[in-house]
């Protein structure tokens, strides 16, 4: 087996409490008097959850249901907030800007430049905050407006990685570090870039150019909580609408164990026949190798046996079920 992958930040996200900054992340403004009516046009999820208080996490998907974009949404009075992943703002702001009629009061702005993201991981993150003088902290998809350092910051609870709850810190970017230097005097450790994607395996989340890219749906990469089935038309709405009704979602996102590490986009084989491929991959400390997927049903049940093309080779696995999730065969 691979040596296994440790660090004390990794130690410290499982036992303790870090921070790890978002780089080259998105802030999207929609403003204007339609921009509710526009944004619901546009995405799977149902704006009529967004409050001052409450996030929605949206998908904008092809005519095929395919995702293309993925982005928080933030009711900021004025305007609508889209914090959008990293890379992505460009993208995202062309897709809007593009779909706008010539009848629609909106209009999109990219502030990106004047805002910073940092994510907050760990089971003693909320004893953490208490140090730091704040004493309420969100549950999932709640957003809170507060001070941290004398400077005012957003934070909106988000699917943990290694515990129930995480959390994300939306401040300006000239207090960014004032505030990631309190987080440091707090006690919380900073998370570099690849043991973060080796808890977000573990944790079998899914990320953008990965396991949410023009290659599958929603459902089918384990975003189906962020797709309301009760809501009006959008792009690739009748497409989700008969997966759902009509049991057409025939692959589902899994995680792999495997013996050995292979290359991201392997092809995974279940029976000698190709179920799906490689869409993450990582050594844990904890589990040794392991990936993320998207394979085909019957082929994605807890516990099946899987092989994985490496060169000439093939590498043994198995599937395991993931935090939260069902068999679904």
């Amino acid at each position: 087996m691979a040596e296994l992958k440790s660090s004390p930040a990794y130690q410290a996200a499982q036992q303790n409490a870090v921070y790890i900054p978002r780089p080259n992340v998105g802030y999207l403004e929609v403003h204007s008097e339609d921009r509710v009516d526009f944004l619901q046009r546009q995405t799977t999820n149902d704006l009529g959850l967004l409050m001052p208080n409450r996030a929605v996490n949206n998908v904008l998907t092809s005519a095929t249901a395919r995702i293309l974009e993925i982005f928080l949404m933030l009711d900021r009075d004025e305007h609508i907030a889209l914090l959008v992943p990293p890379g992505r703002v460009d993208s995202t702001e062309v897709f809007l800007k593009s779909h706008i009629f010539f009848m629609d009061k909106v209009e999109v702005h990219n502030h990106s430049d004047d805002w910073s993201q940092i994510e907050v991981h760990g089971p003693e993150a909320v004893d953490r905050f208490g140090e730091l003088g704040i004493t309420q902290v969100p549950g999932l998809d709640e957003v809170i407006e507060t001070e941290l350092a004398g400077n005012a910051v957003s934070i909106i609870g988000i699917q943990g990685l290694t515990s129930e709850l995480s959390y994300l810190l939306l401040t300006s970017k000239h207090s960014e570090n004032t505030i990631l230097g309190a987080l440091q005097n707090a006690g919380f450790k900073e998370l570099e870039q690849d043991d973060y994607q080796v808890l977000r395996i573990e944790a079998g989340q899914p990320a953008m150019g990965h396991e949410l890219t023009p290659n599958y749906t929603p459902l089918e990469s384990g975003l189906a909580h962020w797709v309301s089935d009760t809501k009006g038309c959008y792009t690739g709405q009748e497409v989700i609408a008969r997966q759902i009704t009509y049991d057409k979602v025939t692959k589902n996102l899994i995680q792999l164990r495997l013996e050995q590490m292979v290359e991201l986009g392997a092809k995974v084989l279940v029976d000698g026949k190709t179920a799906g491929s490689i869409t993450s991959i990582a050594i844990s400390m904890k589990l040794g190798p392991i990936a993320l997927a998207v394979l085909k049903r019957p082929h994605n049940a807890p516990g099946t046996a899987v092989e994985v093309e490496k060169g000439e080779e093939r590498v043994s696995g198995s599937i395991a079920i993931l935090k939260g999730q069902t068999q679904n065969t």
